[in-house]
């Protein structure tokens, strides 16, 4: 860290000169103070509370929020806890609506119906009926960026299949594919909601 013998006034000139100049070369909102960036919502979060009182006192923020990787053994209750949650959102919201990307195949309409879920907001992208995880992310991503959906539930990761694996031959190492497409995938979602955001306010 820098050390300054600049006054505070001094200081926050010199930072608001550098704002209009960010703003001319970057356009607003790119350089904000803590209490600009309150007003844009750039500090929001959503938070979607799940049906366990523990967890959302063990996460802090009282619920999943942004981007949540539930993992554990087979049958530790990740699905039923997505499903749980997705619930509640839709009992508390009418406006819910959620986005199931299917690469497993094990969830069915018992399943779903045993917890509850209303059928009628909740869509379904199977990865299985377009030609790879290319290609369902692609959907979610556009359901994200346009703001019609509450919440997504990925039926797993592991079960991706990325294009330039399902073409190679089995002996062909592919490492780090799925993993780079989940990374892309969340660094678009995040800069685009952000920036949509703040030209909404």
């Amino acid at each position: 860290m820098s050390n300054t013998n600049l006054s505070l006034k001094e200081k926050m000139q010199a930072m608001a000169d550098l704002q209009k100049s960010v703003a001319k070369k970057y356009g607003e909102n790119a350089l904000m103070t803590g209490k600009e960036a309150i007003a844009k919502g750039a500090l929001d979060n959503v938070i979607i509370p799940t049906p366990s009182l523990e967890l959302n006192k063990a996460l802090y923020c009282g619920g999943l929020s942004g981007i949540v990787e539930l993992f554990g053994p087979p049958a530790s209750g990740k699905t039923s806890l997505a499903i749980e949650t997705l619930v509640k959102g839709q009992k508390e919201d009418p406006n819910f609506v959620a986005l199931w990307i299917e690469t497993e195949h094990s969830i069915t309409e018992e399943i779903l119906s045993q917890h509850g879920v209303d059928m009628s907001r909740i869509f379904f992208a199977d990865q299985a009926r377009v030609d790879s995880a290319e290609s369902v992310l692609d959907i979610a991503y556009g359901t994200i960026v346009k703001g019609v959906v509450n919440m997504v539930v990925v039926n797993s990761l592991a079960g991706f299949l990325p294009k330039q694996e399902f073409e190679s031959d089995l002996d062909k190492q592919n490492v780090g594919r799925t993993a780079q497409l989940m990374s892309k995938l969340f660094r678009k979602i995040t800069l685009r909601k952000y920036a949509d955001s703040l030209d909404e306010k």
